[in-house]
């Protein structure tokens, strides 16, 4: 769908590699093949020390958890004063999370080249919001806790967009079949109507107008 000076909102998390973006600039999406969110979330990785060798975190999670159970691991050398349950939860939690959002992504574009060519990819996008209502909701759902840590714009976007319900962005430990069924109503606006949650992707000339207190 095609947008004409249209206004919506974005929210910038600090980042050391990407400054703020300045009022009055207009940057033109894609810049790359993969956005930062895409570039970021596969270039990845989660290993750690435990005492004077590093592993990886899965093999810590497997590790600890067979040793609970009273088992054997091919990591049986590793410390396990390093580790605690608590640390492991923890460990697991961002781990899984992680993983499961970058099956989502690479199943959506498959989904959306296989049968969706002609809708704008995640992978070059940028994220904008329908409107400041909606602002709370995702400041929320990304899990910002700090709002130092972010500037929120009010923009203005010509270009195409492709807006999706964000209940077909939910990934628990469903089956590949599933989020594939979830992609195609992402993809295909099924099950729908617009709501102050919708997530929009954008391609296209996006200017940063002003930067707002989404309080007031």
């Amino acid at each position: 769908m095609h947008v004409n000076n249209k206004i919506y909102y974005h929210i910038q998390r600090k980042d050391p590699n990407q400054p703020f973006w300045k009022i009055g600039e207009v940057l033109k999406v894609p810049t790359g093949t993969k956005n930062n969110y895409i570039e970021g979330m596969f270039d990845k990785e989660y290993s750690r020390y435990a005492g004077e060798r590093l592993y990886w975190d899965s093999d810590i999670v497997c590790h600890y958890s067979a040793v609970q159970m009273g088992f054997e691991t091919k990591s049986s050398e590793m410390d396990n004063s390093f580790f605690n349950a608590e640390g492991i939860l923890r460990m697991s939690y961002i781990m899984i999370n992680h993983y499961l959002r970058v099956l989502r992504e690479l199943i959506f574009e498959n989904v959306r080249e296989r049968s969706y060519p002609h809708l704008l990819s995640r992978w070059g996008c940028i994220w904008v919001i329908p409107s400041k209502r909606s602002v709370g909701f995702w400041i929320k759902k990304l899990g910002i806790i700090d709002l130092s840590q972010c500037r929120i714009y009010k923009v203005k976007c010509t270009g195409e967009i492709h807006r999706g319900h964000e209940k077909h962005l939910e990934v628990e430990s469903m089956s590949v079949p599933t989020i594939e069924e979830n992609a195609m109503k992402y993809w295909t606006g099924v099950g729908k109507s617009p709501s102050y949650k919708d997530e929009i992707i954008f391609c296209g000339n996006i200017e940063f107008i002003e930067v707002i207190d989404y309080l007031k």
